[in-house]
């Protein structure tokens, strides 16, 4: 389990505007055994007033080749509306030739 915080203070000369940029970033891996672990990112960006949810479960089925199912869920912070939703099957596989 992880959490961080990163903030840029953008100062510019006039007439540019300056800007303050907050990410926070939560994570949390649980690991099953060797091969079945879940991955889930929470994230905030004042930036793109985006607060965004990933969750991969992941099972590695053979060295450097992995099977992920990954769901991804992002808000306006505003007035909390979905902005994009996604569901994804990845698959990896390593040749070695």
């Amino acid at each position: 389990m992880s959490f961080g915080i990163n903030y840029d203070g953008i100062r510019l000369p006039v007439p540019h505007n300056d800007a303050d940029l907050w990410l926070a970033t939560s994570r949390l891996n649980i690991t099953f055994s060797k091969s079945p672990f879940w991955s889930n990112i929470t994230q905030y960006s004042n930036q793109r007033d985006n607060l965004g949810f990933n969750s991969r479960l992941q099972r590695r089925f053979a060295p450097l080749s992995d099977l992920c199912l990954v769901y991804n869920d992002n808000y306006f912070t505003s007035h909390f509306e979905p902005r994009f939703r996604s569901v994804n099957l990845k698959v990896t596989y390593w040749l070695n030739i």
